[in-house]
């Protein structure tokens, strides 16, 4: 690789809020490539949910999907890496969910390789279905239940203030679980992801470079989310002007401008002049 390689978030940071990556940045990541660099995405979202933007930014790179759980090649089609949630965990959590949803009033979604299920369509539900353009499935409970050795994530759906009551009491259900066991992250606000023990946006950033026998030197990730502090604590990480405080704590700097206001346009030019982010 001749140039700086970026990892971007999708959600928060490469698009904007009507879900769409604006023409200046577009025009500018087509000119960061023809000078060298290259750019991939790392998002919450699965295959089909991204697809159009891998599409629309001619994304060659693997690109990282489920925050870490998944890796994939849109070149050969494939998917380098996968991972699962353990069974115990996973019967735990859905257990103590259909005990405490009337409790907590949360939504759940299940993650099943590509396919989704919800054993209650709601509006949240509804809203999370357009807004990420994928389709849910309504099953029973106990049909949800019957492919848990396929589930990718879990993510729950909530008022903020339910989300963190629910995540605590999960904490205190499983205190024989050994530390990152229980592994969850608050996505954006009201959204609670369940991952696999130890897999997040980070760990999968080391595996691509593994994997593509890249170098951290050249490794820049932008982020805005809780879910993105792995990849920009461990690497060249700059924070959004838009992003959650925390993250912002933990980047190498931040971006003056936000995800309407083409920031990745921001990014590309300071990498490009050396002037932020050391080679």
């Amino acid at each position: 690789m001749r140039g700086k390689w970026i990892i971007a978030d999708l959600d928060g940071t490469l698009l904007n809020s009507r879900q769409r990556i604006g023409d200046s940045t577009v025009r500018r990541i087509e000119l960061f490539r023809q000078n060298g660099g290259d750019i991939t995405i790392a998002t919450g979202r699965t295959l089909i949910s991204a697809k159009p933007y891998i599409e629309q930014l001619k994304i060659t790179m693997p690109v990282i999907l489920f925050n870490g759980a998944k890796i994939y090649d849109p070149l050969q089609k494939v998917y380098w890496e996968e991972h699962f949630l353990p069974l115990p965990y996973t019967e735990m959590i859905m257990n103590l969910y259909s005990m405490t949803s009337v409790r907590f009033g949360l939504d759940l979604l299940v993650f099943v390789n590509e396919r989704i299920f919800t054993p209650e369509m709601t509006d949240r539900i509804s809203q999370i279905s357009l807004k990420d353009g994928v389709h849910v499935e309504q099953l029973p409970y106990t049909s949800i239940c019957g492919d848990w050795k396929r589930i990718n994530k879990m993510m729950f759906l909530g008022g903020h203030q339910q989300i963190e009551q629910f995540r605590n009491y999960c904490k205190r259900v499983f205190l024989d679980l050994e530390p990152g066991e229980l592994n969850s992250v608050i996505s954006e606000p009201g959204m609670l992801e369940v991952l696999p023990p130890g897999i997040n946006k980070g760990t999968a950033c080391r595996r691509l470079l593994e994997m593509t026998e890249g170098t951290e030197e050249r490794l820049v990730t932008v982020g805005d989310g809780l879910n993105d502090m792995e990849m920009v604590s461990a690497f060249h990480g700059i924070a959004m002007n838009n992003a959650h405080p925390d993250l912002k704590k933990s980047a190498s700097w931040v971006t003056l401008r936000n995800n309407d206001e083409d920031a990745l346009v921001e990014v590309i030019d300071a990498i490009e002049q050396t002037k932020r982010v050391e080679p």
